[in-house]
């Protein structure tokens, strides 16, 4: 008998506002729902507004640093062909301005040179050419270490290869010497 209630009209009154309250309800629920969605997406948009305006910080310090680079472009460039005029000695002085050069720094030093052989190898970028020089150092130890400080400072590059004492006595100190250098 219970059940009799809600067939009668005002049961259905009760029942019909039940329903309505409860759509109302829904549809308030899903407005809050799209407001929370729209404020978590302008979240979301904001931070990736923010990180795009930190990417273009980046990329226009970039450019700026580039142009920098550019604009110093002409004096590097100078700088370079003075490095190359200065520290590669000139084709037209050959072998014997290279046996001129550590036969110089041989006797600044006070180590003998002997057996000096030179290869010549491919030119390379620039027309650069490699020439390797192979011979035996000897003095004593102080000399042959100022004579490889003086390579080290020389005013034409040289690259040393390979350095290795030889057998023999104490004294005088004797090493192979092998390092190569480049005629422009």
């Amino acid at each position: 008998m219970r059940w009799k209630i809600w067939t009668t009209p005002r049961g259905r009154l009760w029942i019909r506002l039940t329903v309505a309250v409860l759509f109302m309800l829904d549809g308030a629920l899903l407005i809050v729902r799209w407001h929370l969605a729209r404020q978590e997406s302008r979240q979301a948009l904001a931070l990736q507004v923010q990180d795009a305006e930190g990417q273009l910080r980046l990329l226009r310090s970039e450019v700026q640093r580039a142009r920098s680079v550019r604009d110093r472009l002409p004096e590097l460039a100078a700088r370079c062909d003075q490095f190359y005029a200065g520290s590669f000695m000139p084709a037209s002085g050959g072998y014997a301005g290279l046996m001129a050069d550590l036969g110089e720094l041989a006797g600044k030093t006070g180590v003998v040179v002997n057996g000096l052989r030179f290869e010549q190898k491919e030119a390379t970028v620039n027309g650069m050419r490699e020439i390797a020089v192979s011979g035996v150092l000897e003095g004593t130890s102080q000399s042959v270490l100022n004579f490889l400080q003086g390579i080290e400072q020389a005013r034409h590059l040289y690259v040393l290869d390979s350095l290795s004492l030889t057998a023999g006595t104490a004294a005088p100190v004797k090493m192979n010497l092998r390092l190569h250098t480049y005629f422009r």
